[in-house]
Parts: structure tokens; sequence; C-alpha cells
């Protein structure tokens, strides 16, 4: 086995346990209406089926498991990242995910920022009495 191989890669035990990825939309949105109005898959998936959704968490795990080998040379750019290969990087995330469609296809496709550490969102929200 080669430091790529997948079978070398932790994987989840569901697609619920992979931290920063893609919530459980399917059991969120049941119905086919709700789905078509916020733009889900017809399995009520972020993506459009759930082929795609578990190849862009293979390919998220496999980002998080080479994070530590990109930041010297790509720290701060986003990163086109595929079976753990930067394709393509770039400063601008449009710009990087624009000429990789041109190149490769509207398909699934893996385009991260690459950082030390995920930013921490807040949000703040109103409080009524």
């Amino acid at each position: 086995m080669t430091q790529n191989d997948p079978e070398t890669i932790p994987q989840p035990a569901s697609t619920m346990d992979v931290p920063h990825r893609t919530p459980d939309y399917a059991s969120a949105v049941s119905s086919s209406t709700a789905s078509d109005a916020i733009g889900l898959g017809d399995e009520g998936l972020p993506y459009a089926n759930l082929e795609e959704q578990r190849y862009l968490e293979q390919q998220a795990i496999l980002f998080e498991h080479h994070k530590m080998e990109l930041l010297p040379d790509y720290q701060g750019l986003y990163i086109l990242f595929e079976n753990g290969q930067v394709l393509d990087s770039d400063r601008d995330e449009a710009a990087l995910i624009q000429r990789a469609y041109q190149t490769m296809g509207m398909r699934p496709l893996l385009v991260k920022q690459v950082l030390l550490e995920e930013p921490k969102l807040t949000l703040w929200t109103p409080i009524e009495d």
C-alpha cells in the first residue's frame, strides 16, 4: 500500500462522522418540493446523488490526510484536489473553479483553501424578549 492508497486512510463509520462536512440533508428535507426549492438533488442530498456526496467526502478525507504536506507550498491558496494530488491552485477561488470546470467538465470537484486551522465562524442573531 502507498501513502495515497485509500485503504491506508481512516474511513468514517458513516457520512455523519466526517468533521466539517455536509450535514445529512436527507433527514432535514423530506419533501421533493422543499428539495427542489433549495436546490438539493433527487434524494434530498446537497449533491446530485449519494455517489457524488460520498466521492466528495472521500476527497475531503484525503485532503485532511495530506494537509500538513500541502501547507508549505499552498498555505492560504485555494487548491483543486483529487485523489491525493493538487491539480491546480490559485489565490482567487472563483477563477480556480472556473478554470477547473473548463478543463475537467461539470463534475464534482473538491476546491478547498489550505489553512492550518479551519476558520471559526460566529453568527450573531437578534435576541427577542
